[in-house]
């Protein structure tokens, strides 16, 4: 099914997918979707696009106690 280039559905769909980018634009620790931020912290990686953890980080996400940190924080 094809939409019409000036029906409202097309049009708020398209205020949706510019919402969207805005966000993901504006801020900046967001996972991939956008729906919400990331749990543990990010650094830039080697890919400008990318963020990515650090060998710390997930050294220290198998203790227990930096575990139920990130859960209760976020």
């Amino acid at each position: 099914m094809y939409l019409k280039q000036d029906s409202p559905c097309t049009a708020s769909a398209e205020i949706d997918v510019k919402r969207a980018v805005a966000r993901l634009t504006d801020e900046e620790n967001l996972i991939g979707d956008g729906s919400q931020k990331c749990a543990l912290p990010t650094i830039w990686g080697k890919h400008s696009d990318l963020k990515t953890i650090t060998a710390d980080t997930v050294c220290n996400t198998r203790t227990d106690d930096i575990i139920n940190y990130f859960l209760d924080v976020f």
